[in-house]
């Protein structure tokens, strides 16, 4: 079985897998030696000190290189130590045991995830309730990687992903494991949604200003928060009368704006402004674009942001709404 996974915090690789951690902040992998940049002369041998000593009361067989750790989980498995050193970096160093403990302690528990995912896999019973599904830009996905997953397009220009939502992180299904399971895509993907729907507890905040529209973003810790949009039951909370515009700009984040009459049009800007600023200065990140969803569908409503202000190009559906909707008596159907 081969697992593929995407942008996430700590990546590392398990018996020719790549894995992202939830709880890291993702960096270039960088040679054991660089440690030294992130802790000093001083730093790093306690720091080196402190990791021996944690692997050692593991009974752990590993070797020490210039470009970090390996075989301490596979034999052509290595661990880059940047990302627990710049941990380490904003802590006491009365914390770097602990911050060194909780970093190998995550890796071995993804590890035994893989392998009781590895011995499993073909068991659709048995990874049922692991299954989910997750949002990405399609950039996201290497090179023709796209044939041995199981994706499908939901919202334009944004990939829904079949994933495994484990508690050490979120790896893509395979497609040969799920040809083996007998089950359509269709099949897998509501079974996926539902589990994804369940789990995610959701945030409502509201503009900040009275001034503003009608507007929220909606939020939460889970990186499964974005892929809600997909739930007809969330959305239905936050829609106006002729649906609402929508953006996914990270996972966890939604902002949403209903429509209810033309004045949406008044807000747009700063609504673009919000959801493209979030884009670009958010981690995990999925699309700037903005939609129209309505009836569960979701429409792209283009736009480029320029020196002169806002250039605003929907499809002409959504004129006619606003201009029917500007009409005296306001009134359209749906």
């Amino acid at each position: 079985m081969k697992l593929v996974y995407f942008s996430g915090v700590a990546v590392v690789t398990i018996l020719g897998l790549t894995w992202y951690l939830r709880s890291r902040a993702a960096t270039a992998e960088q040679p054991d030696g660089g440690v030294g940049q992130f802790l000093g002369p001083q730093g790093t041998p306690v720091f080196l000190d402190k990791l021996h000593a944690d692997l050692g009361k593991r009974g752990l067989q590993y070797r020490m290189t210039d470009e970090g750790i390996e075989g301490l989980i596979g034999e052509n498995a290595r661990l880059g130590l940047s990302n627990l050193a710049i941990r380490c970096q904003d802590l006491p160093e009365s914390a770097w045991a602990g911050a060194i403990k909780e970093h190998f302690d995550l890796i071995i528990d993804l590890q035994e995830e893989e392998e009781r995912l590895e011995r499993n896999a073909n068991d659709f019973d048995s990874v049922r309730e692991m299954l989910g599904i997750q949002l990405y830009p399609p950039e996201y996905l290497p090179g023709g990687v796209s044939d041995h997953i199981v994706s499908r397009v939901d919202i334009p220009d944004v990939l829904t992903v079949l994933v495994y939502d484990l508690s050490s992180g979120v790896g893509t299904v395979q497609r040969e494991n799920a040809v083996n399971w007998g089950r359509s895509d269709e099949e897998l993907f509501r079974i996926a949604a539902e589990n994804t729907f369940k789990r995610c507890e959701l945030e409502r905040m509201k503009g900040e200003s009275d001034d503003d529209p009608k507007r929220f973003w909606i939020t939460g810790d889970n990186i499964f928060t974005a892929a809600q949009v997909l739930s007809p039951d969330v959305m239905k909370r936050f829609i106006g009368d002729h649906g609402a515009i929508v953006g996914i700009p990270t996972r966890h984040l939604i902002t949403c704006a209903p429509i209810d009459g033309v004045d949406i049009i008044e807000s747009l800007q700063s609504f673009i402004a919000i959801t493209d600023m979030a884009f670009e200065r958010m981690e995990k990140s999925i699309t700037n674009n903005i939609y129209w969803y309505r009836n569960g569908m979701f429409t792209r409503l283009p736009y480029e942001l320029t020196d002169e202000g806002l250039k605003f190009m929907p499809p002409d559906e959504f004129i006619d709404l606003m201009n029917r909707l500007a009409e005296p008596e306001g009134k359209v159907e749906n």
